[in-house]
């Protein structure tokens, strides 16, 4: 009897006792519909773009462009810190990484902080009703006592395309930065093998201002954006490069999702208990998952005193894989069990948000991947939940 395909775990080789991918067939039949012929080399996969103003500089240019942004902006960008490549705050030009893998931690961290203090005036935007006026006491999440406008450095594009879903998500309250406070430069990535993000279609770089490739010693800049074009003016490049052209992105390792067929499939869990079953078997529910993903954010409320009489309210970062997130009064658990917890997380992202927005709470990142401790990979999982048969 041939052994059932299961392609939502690492596998061990018995004889080797390494840990092994196991792999899932590709057909070019998934791309038919999408225009793609194939994954030879022949067919690009995204197409080039340019800004409105492309140029080529060299490192000097770049860094005077960075210490531009430095001293009106409130700047975090990619950097190496103890080793580890991180997204923190910037504090000169010559730290910042413009082609390097992916820091595991995203840019949430920087907008929303654990524990953050809800304003006294800060609420949801109702319909109809004029956002409520802050005092100078009233702080956002994020907080800057110099006022200056964020500026986020170094995100690969489909950590922009997270921060301008992020931002979307909470769009009707007043806790986030507007999008047009924040300038936003992407440069080219540096794919792992857990990254998935054309797994989504053609990736579209238009979640930025400017974007920056390495060419050799020198840069290729693009401003994508009025704001990014008089920036990189403002530096004094202003030449137009007509030959310049972003770099595809290479296609990964991954079939194109069918994003209606998933989401009708994770929304029928009562025909697919067993199935969501073998997966929550594996899984730790220890929510590192949820802690690196830019587009996670369960969180709870609760207070801390500051003075008699006086609290703050804040909000903490949860994780809806947590035992005691979906826990109401006197105990009661709306999803006592991992499996339904684990199964949650997939019907958000892949069926709840695909059917209310038109798009996954995902860009393919591959943090998940990287990040399971129970080695459980997340791409493989939405890959084969069209497949379910074969998989029992």
């Amino acid at each position: 009897m041939k052994a059932p395909l299961r392609p939502f775990r690492a596998t061990k080789d018995k004889t080797q006792g390494k840990i092994v991918k196991s792999p899932l067939s590709r057909k070019a039949s998934h791309f038919a519909h999408a225009g793609y012929e194939g994954r030879d080399g022949g067919q690009k996969i995204c197409d080039f773009l340019e800004g409105i103003l492309n140029a080529r500089i060299n490192k000097a240019q770049l860094d005077q462009i960075i210490t531009y942004i430095l001293r009106e902006y409130d700047t975090f960008g990619v950097q190496k810190k103890d080793n580890s490549i991180t997204f923190d705050k910037l504090e000169k030009a010559g730290s910042f990484l413009t082609w390097t893998e992916k820091p595991i931690i995203p840019f949430k961290k920087i907008l929303w902080p654990d524990r953050a203090v809800i304003p006294a005036k800060a609420g949801i935007q109702e319909k109809g009703v004029d956002p409520r006026v802050k005092t100078e006491d009233d702080k956002l999440f994020y907080n800057d006592n110099s006022k200056k406008k964020l500026s986020f450095l170094g995100l690969t594009n489909c950590d922009a395309q997270a921060l301008d879903i992020f931002l979307k998500e909470f769009s009707h309250t007043d806790l986030l930065p507007k999008r047009s406070d924040i300038l936003v430069i992407t440069s080219e990535c540096k794919p792992d093998e857990n990254c998935f993000c054309t797994a989504f279609g053609q990736p579209k770089f238009n979640f930025s201002d400017i974007h920056i490739q390495e060419e050799g010693k020198n840069f290729e800049i693009f401003a994508l954006t009025k704001v990014g074009q008089e920036i990189i003016k403002e530096n004094g490049v202003s030449k137009f490069d007509k030959k310049l052209k972003i770099r595809e992105i290479k296609p990964q390792n991954t079939e194109l999702l069918d994003l209606k067929s998933i989401s009708q499939e994770i929304s029928r869990k009562d025909k697919h208990e067993e199935y969501w079953q073998k997966i929550a078997d594996q899984c730790f529910a220890c929510g590192a998952c949820t802690a690196v993903c830019p587009l996670c954010f369960c969180f709870r409320c609760g207070s801390s005193n500051v003075a008699i009489k006086q609290c703050n309210n804040e909000i903490s970062w949860d994780s809806c894989y947590s035992s005691s997130f979906s826990q109401i009064q006197r105990g009661f658990d709306f999803r006592p069990k991992n499996s339904d917890r684990l199964h949650n997380w997939y019907h958000h992202k892949f069926s709840r948000s695909v059917e209310k927005n038109g798009y996954p709470l995902c860009t393919g990142c591959g943090r998940c991947i990287s990040a399971c401790p129970a080695n459980l990979n997340q791409k493989y999982i939405v890959e084969s939940v069209t497949k379910i048969k074969d998989q029992l």
